[in-house]
């Protein structure tokens, strides 16, 4: 079992790696451990931008983890945002690193892969009873939080 399979969380992931990494990956490293909300939705290139090293050193960056690439590192860090950040809350976290257009689509993006997961595993039998078992209800009692309570 490699490190990657070990870990549960690429932040621990990058702990345990952190002292073999070359400078130019520490400093990402580094920069990710305090600011991993932000870095889910940045590319290779705006990450390099921010930390200050290079593209090519920042899209090497997760081979070092052990990552087959870019996109899976990206999807390792998006996995800890989904249980954390609420939607909304996404947009303000990212306003000053990205263009409007850019959280536009990282937000949509992420709520289709929910939304695709959740057919996936749609069970119509389970929704049918619920269904009837509200409607058989004498009482519906709806709780709301953040955005749903206006």
């Amino acid at each position: 079992m490699n490190d990657l399979e070990q870990h549960t969380d690429i932040l621990s992931l990058i702990r345990v790696r952190m002292s073999g990494l070359s400078k130019g990956h520490k400093r990402i490293a580094e920069y990710i451990l305090a600011n991993y909300e932000k870095c889910a939705f940045l590319t290779a290139a705006k990450l390099g931008e921010v930390v200050g090293v290079s593209e090519s050193t920042a899209v090497r960056f997760p081979a070092a983890l052990g990552f087959s690439g870019y996109p899976e590192f990206q999807k390792a860090l998006e996995d800890i945002l989904q249980e954390k950040i609420h939607s909304f809350d996404r947009i303000d976290v990212l306003n000053s690193h990205m263009t409007t257009n850019m959280v536009v689509n990282n937000v949509m993006s992420m709520d289709a892969r929910k939304i695709e997961h959740t057919l996936k595993s749609f069970d119509t039998a389970s929704f049918d009873m619920a269904v009837e078992d509200i409607m058989a209800a004498e009482s519906v009692y709806i709780i709301g939080a953040r955005s749903c309570e206006h």
